[in-house]
């Protein structure tokens, strides 16, 4: 029931026309991109959830995982449908999509926490990600669950460039292959959330 109602409340935001612009610009610019964002929402939502974190976090957080890879409209669709892998002047350009993504959201009424989803959601614990490199702590916690869940339903989605994987083969790579990117307290709460949808 108490997810229901975050829904409820994101959902409301981003029925406003500038939210709605937006999202249905993306939709129609990569519709994978926008059913990954409606995925990440559902997974991120139930992960804070378990961790009884508090109302108005968890419903920025789906605010922010319905627009995280809003800028993405400004990345060539060849780029991001490229089958094979990618060139490092194309790698340069999809890593701009953060910050694009917030220059996208400059008319909207955002809450801090919603632009850090937007512009932080690459950033990796051990400081590997982009567009910062900033790491540990300094790495809100709700955009370390956006990170997982995005993360981990990038690679459950086929993609142009790779078979989708198992649930459990897509945890042992993020827990075996990827040391230190996650934050470990949400990925043992994503693989409860898993466990308890019968997912994993």
């Amino acid at each position: 029931v108490r997810i229901l109602g975050f829904v409820e409340k994101a959902v409301g935001f981003l029925a406003r026309d500038d939210a709605l612009k937006q999202i249905a610009a993306l939709a129609s610019h990569d519709y994978s991109v926008y059913s990954h964002s409606v995925q990440v929402f559902v997974y991120a939502t139930a992960i804070l959830q378990a961790m009884h974190a508090a109302e108005e976090l968890v419903v920025a957080t789906g605010v922010g995982a319905m627009l995280h890879d809003l800028g993405k409209m400004a990345v060539d669709k060849a780029i991001l449908h490229k089958p094979g892998p990618l060139t490092q002047e194309e790698r340069r350009v999809v890593e701009t999509h953060p910050v694009k993504g917030v220059a996208a959201c400059m008319g909207m009424p955002l809450s801090p926490e919603v632009t850090a989803c937007i512009l932080l959601h690459h950033e990796r614990i051990n400081g590997t990600g982009y567009p910062g490199g900033i790491q540990g702590d300094d790495i809100p916690l709700h955009v370390r669950v956006l990170s997982a869940a995005d993360v981990y339903d990038a690679m459950t989605t086929k993609r142009p460039y790779a078979d989708a994987f198992t649930p459990f083969e897509a945890l042992r790579i993020m827990r075996d292959d990827m040391p230190g990117a996650f934050d470990m307290e949400v990925f043992r709460t994503l693989v409860m959330v898993l466990s308890g949808a019968n997912i994993v």
